[in-house]
């Protein structure tokens, strides 16, 4: 590997460690198989979602969250009140 694509990877990898750091409960998970792409794994224990994504700008456990609890809130009104979304 050059000294470049080293400083690279390096870079990137704190990146990912900067965003776990910023909040208790995150986690990175990187999975490397040969003849394969990268899987990164995003994880949110506070939030209990997680994702799969390429890079940390593609990081979105917030929306995916609330788009979660949106769905678990009308499953739950339906089954008690009988209503339709």
């Amino acid at each position: 590997m050059s000294k470049s694509l080293e400083e690279e990877a390096m870079s990137e990898l704190r990146e990912w460690e900067a965003w776990a750091q910023e909040k208790a409960g995150r986690s990175v998970d990187i999975k490397l198989r040969h003849g394969q792409e990268p899987q990164i794994w995003v994880y949110d224990s506070n939030l209990m979602d997680g994702q799969f994504v390429s890079s940390v700008g593609e990081i979105q456990l917030e929306q995916i969250h609330a788009t979660n609890e949106r769905k678990k809130y009308e499953a739950l009104r339906q089954k008690f009140e009988g209503r339709a979304a």
